[in-house]
């Protein structure tokens, strides 16, 4: 008899003398481990804890050596109660899930673990001792709500001070707003694009809808970031046509705090006027097509005053970008119906890839990236920003604070559909590497 590699050969003794069920090993020991209560093995994962506003997507691929007719499949859950995880996850301690497994059947081998789209356990499994196997995929979506209500701490509060939501809004709620990249707790995030999540308004307070006047009617042509009182960071195509300006500042009008673009008036947004709009120097697109220093920026003409849903991100300030590392973008582009603007903005989490992986991907990167651009994006064919995201920020979660590290420049065009093609990657402006320009606004 063929004696399987994947099975520890220690059994679990139940009655005496009887041996009747053998524990598998974990194909990563450090993230999910087998343990009986007494009654049924489970599984147990550990995970690290996200950014605090991060949504947390765990699936578990389980593979059983037979036909399963039971309509009772397991589950993956949080191993303690909602609260207690979000005070784990502000403490950035480990969350713990539990896996219940079909009952009735032989122990599940696990197949692969992922966490936001990444794969962090992997065990090759089609067949087990060449029996025909079922494979089980259970999956967990915690939102990660920040707090529902607005709480502060006083002299008489200091017991509360381990309840998730009271630390949470001692950590994120500040009166001064002079801080960037702070969301306020109240709202909740939820995990644009193709195949976005949708979000709660407020949870991307520095997200900028820049309009344009076409004759008598106003449209929505880019996105932009608040990065001060006054200065919002967006792409530069958006407002240059090679040589000549597109736009005169008197042409635009900026939306911040906005939700809903169907709504021209909507509570909490602030409609502003700009009075310069300012295109790097060295952006050109006369150099084949070639999207160097693609970026701009929009001075306001009078000072913003901040509020719980207008609130300026972080700059950038060291390349910390480490090839996998997930960075987050929201916008009102195109969506996977083929909306050619969502009304509604999404969020979406895409990894940075190497230059070396982008040159790879394909020849076109050689002639659109520069030394000053970066690229992201998952190259499923589903998920990305596309058309009407550009000018958008991709964002780092670093230092407790949401950092401006990118700017939507452009996408390789679908050779049929001639809209982004997301089986390639994103380029992204660099704001690393225009620091000292943008400093002088």
């Amino acid at each position: 008899m063929t004696v399987l590699k994947t099975i520890v050969k220690v059994c679990m003794i139940i009655l005496t003398g009887v041996v009747v069920k053998c524990q598998p090993n974990s194909p990563c020991p450090r993230i999910f481990h087998y343990i009986y209560n007494g009654q049924e093995w489970q599984g147990v994962i550990e995970i690290t804890s996200p950014p605090i506003g991060v949504t947390i997507n765990l699936s578990v691929l389980l593979v059983v050596p037979q036909k399963i007719t039971t309509s009772n499949l397991g589950s993956l859950e949080l191993w303690t109660t909602r609260e207690i995880t979000l005070q784990k996850i502000a403490q950035q301690e480990k969350v713990r899930y539990r896996v219940k497994f079909p009952p009735r059947t032989p122990i599940p081998h696990v197949s692969s673990i992922t966490y936001n789209e990444h794969r962090i356990c992997g065990n090759k499994m089609n067949r087990l001792g060449g029996l025909l196997v079922t494979q089980i995929r259970l999956e967990h979506t915690l939102y990660t709500e920040l707090a529902k209500k607005r709480l502060s701490l006083g002299e008489n509060d200091v017991e509360k001070k381990n309840d998730p939501e009271v630390f949470l809004q001692n950590r994120f709620q500040d009166n001064d707003h002079d801080q960037c990249g702070l969301i306020n707790a109240k709202f909740a995030v939820t995990n644009l694009m193709m195949f976005g999540n949708e979000m709660e308004k407020g949870s991307w307070p520095w997200l900028v809808a820049v309009h344009a006047y076409n004759s008598t009617s106003l449209s929505y042509i880019c996105g932009g970031t608040l990065i001060s009182n006054r200065v919002i960071v967006s792409a530069a195509h958006c407002f240059h046509d090679r040589k000549t300006p597109q736009f005169a500042p008197s042409d635009l009008v900026v939306f911040l705090g906005k939700h809903n673009l169907r709504k021209l008036l909507e509570k909490d947004a602030v409609i502003a006027e700009i009075s310069s709009i300012n295109i790097h120097p060295d952006f050109s697109r006369n150099y084949g097509r070639v999207f160097d220093a693609d970026i701009a920026t929009l001075i306001m003409k009078h000072p913003i005053e901040y509020s719980d849903f207008i609130q300026p991100a972080c700059l950038c300030r060291s390349d910390r970008r480490s090839t996998g590392r997930l960075g987050v973008i929201v916008g009102w582009g195109r969506d996977e119906k083929n909306n050619l603007v969502t009304y509604e903005p999404r969020r979406l989490e895409i990894p940075i890839v190497s230059e070396a992986e982008c040159l790879a991907a394909d020849e076109i990167f050689s002639v659109i990236i520069t030394p000053r651009t970066f690229c992201a994006g998952w190259r499923d064919g589903k998920r990305g920003p596309c058309n009407g995201d550009s000018g958008s920020g991709l964002l780092i979660y670093e230092d407790h604070r949401w950092q401006l590290a990118g700017i939507v420049s452009v996408a390789v065009k679908h050779p049929y559909s001639g809209i982004c093609d997301l089986s390639q990657y994103v380029v992204f402006t660099d704001v690393t590497k225009f620091l000292d320009w943008i400093d002088k606004f």
